[in-house]
């Protein structure tokens, strides 16, 4: 059970390192900033399409580990 920002970045941190794929942290780190811009609208809107399409790659890679 996950209980933090803390642990959900440990989480996938370690997921990195089980699959093999350096690109994993990076992209939750983008749909990190994606989320926190939705509260407080600072990425110009080139990044936030930006970060969506890095999103969307992750979610790609996240289910392909199923």
């Amino acid at each position: 059970e996950i209980k933090s920002h803390r642990e959900l970045y440990k989480f996938v941190a370690k997921l990195k390192t089980e699959l093999g794929d350096p690109e994993l942290l990076r992209l939750f780190s983008l749909a990190g900033a994606l989320h926190q811009n939705f509260y407080e609208n600072w990425l110009p809107p080139a990044t936030v399409v930006d970060h969506a399409e890095a999103v969307k790659e992750l979610v790609a890679k996240l289910k392909r580990a199923l």
